[in-house]
């Protein structure tokens, strides 16, 4: 199975990948937008789906974490690791998203701020 967005093609359950030590990428698409972040090896993904108002977060090949948007918390991120690259890749999909004026996207946007509020 494969995602599109503009020019980029990847198979839906792999990020790409860069020879360099860290690397941060981002696609977008009608319902949602994923940012990838390769780092010392493994590939770490958020996903902002706002057509289900919520984030999911996986760091490397561990388990998915899912941030419901009306209520968020960042009490699931039960490390120090998982908190530094949550917020990093959250951080990214905030600058990525802002200038996307839908009102779909637009309505998350506080949440996603106060998500990186809360763990600073």
């Amino acid at each position: 199975m494969s995602s599109i967005s503009g020019s980029a093609i990847y198979p839906s359950n792999v990020g790409p990948h860069s020879k360099a030590d860290s690397d941060l990428s981002f696609f977008s698409g009608p319902a949602a937008a994923n940012a990838y972040l390769t780092a010392d090896g493994k590939t770490s993904t958020l996903t902002f789906d706002w057509s289900y108002d919520s984030v999911y977060f996986q760091l490397g090949t561990g388990g998915w974490v899912t941030i419901d948007l009306n209520d968020p918390s960042v009490d699931v991120l039960d490390t120090v690791e998982k908190k530094s690259v949550f917020k990093s890749l959250l951080v990214y999909m905030i600058s990525e998203t802002k200038g996307d004026t839908s009102q779909v996207v637009q309505k998350h946007m506080a949440s996603l701020t106060l998500l990186v509020e809360s763990l600073s």
